[in-house]
């Protein structure tokens, strides 16, 4: 029976395909142990599992000024203390880390106990944290297309891999995630979402525009934040029929959004794009533009290049409306076309990542 360590806590780009991978691995008959942050959106999506052994290990964002850098450091050593005891107690495990600088402690206790290392990296601008320990690993899973990939191409533990999406993260068809949401089955839906930290630029937006996109015909599902407003209203289109505009500030369904969503307008996190890719779901990507190595950008465009979804820097946001109201249901059917076609080209990206690290 192997034991896998899986650092994954912090954002919920971290925990979520750590959480698919240990759905694939635990199948398989390992033994998983996810460490995580102790933030509140870890804490939220964690009571979901409760049959996975989660374990909150220290850690915090690397910091170049001396009281930042000095409890990056304090914290480290604690996460390198724990995690050493973990690894003394199961001395076979396998470590997998999906970056954030959480995962250091555990990755270089690993390290020390000469236990092997997988990363895996989501984003095409490769994180700092994972710079940083690659060369520690055995093999490191980057995605297609990375900017930086000509020279990792010529190196043996540099490979290819999509992001890993948990099982419970299915498309529904959209007849049935409309019901599942209380929409009528007249008119487009779009959804709004910022993430689980929301996007004020986007909540403020839809907000100012809501009669606009009413008058358009679509139902509004906006997600404002783990601490944003909730409000619902039942707005009537010019000359027209009852459509809905619904302000949450977060949803354990994502999924069922997706599913029930002809366009998404959201960040570009890889996590986001991984699950659009999965609903078949158009999108108008905003990426956030203080986001680390701006790899939210690279993120959008490679995905805008492929057709599957529309780029729109946040500095644009006046222009958002404009691109909204030129889609039309021939730009909705090619994008879903392309993204479908996508989806099944990649696969099962966590079934991959279990063969890599530990074998069929």
């Amino acid at each position: 029976m192997k034991r896998v360590a899986i650092a994954c806590g912090g954002t919920g780009g971290h925990l979520t395909p750590g959480i698919a991978l240990a759905q694939e691995l635990e199948q398989r008959g390992c033994v998983t142990t996810l460490f995580i942050s102790s933030k509140s959106v870890d804490r939220r999506l964690c009571e979901h599992y409760p049959t996975f052994n989660f374990v909150s290990i220290p850690g915090c964002a690397f910091r170049w000024r001396p009281i930042g850098f000095c409890r990056f450091i304090f914290k480290t050593l604690r996460a390198f203390t724990y995690a050493w005891k973990h690894l003394r107690k199961h001395p076979d495990s396998v470590v997998i880390s999906f970056g954030g600088f959480s995962a250091v402690g555990l990755c270089l206790a690993a390290f020390v106990r000469r236990r092997p290392i997988f990363l895996h990296e989501a984003n095409l601008h490769m994180g700092r944290a994972i710079r940083c320990l690659a060369p520690l690993a055995k093999k490191v899973y980057l995605p297609q297309g990375l900017k930086e990939s000509a020279t990792y191409r010529l190196r043996e533990k540099y490979v290819p891999m999509g992001y890993p999406v948990r099982r419970d993260f299915s498309p529904l068809p959209r007849a049935s995630a409309r019901t599942l949401l209380g929409l009528p089955d007249y008119g487009r839906c779009l959804v709004i979402s910022g993430g689980s930290q929301g996007a004020n630029a986007l909540v403020e937006w839809a907000h100012g525009h809501e009669t606009r996109l009413v008058n358009l015909g679509y139902h509004i599902i906006c997600l404002t934040g783990l601490n944003g407003m909730q409000t619902e209203t039942k707005p009537r289109a010019m000359g027209g029929p009852i459509y809905h505009s619904r302000y949450e500030p977060f949803s354990d369904r994502m999924n069922v959004l997706y599913s029930a969503a002809d366009l998404v307008i959201c960040r570009a996190g890889a996590g986001t794009i991984a699950e659009l890719i999965r609903c078949h779901t158009p999108g108008i990507l905003v990426p956030y533009p203080s986001a680390t190595g701006d790899h939210q950008t690279l993120n959008a465009r490679a995905h805008a290049e492929a057709g599957m979804a529309i780029l729109l820097p946040q500095n644009e946001l006046s222009e958002l409306f404009s691109v909204v109201e030129a889609l039309d249901d021939r730009a909705f059917q090619s994008m879903r076309a392309i993204l479908t076609k996508f989806d099944q080209s990649i696969g099962n990206p966590a079934v991959a990542l279990a063969d890599g690290a530990i074998g069929r």
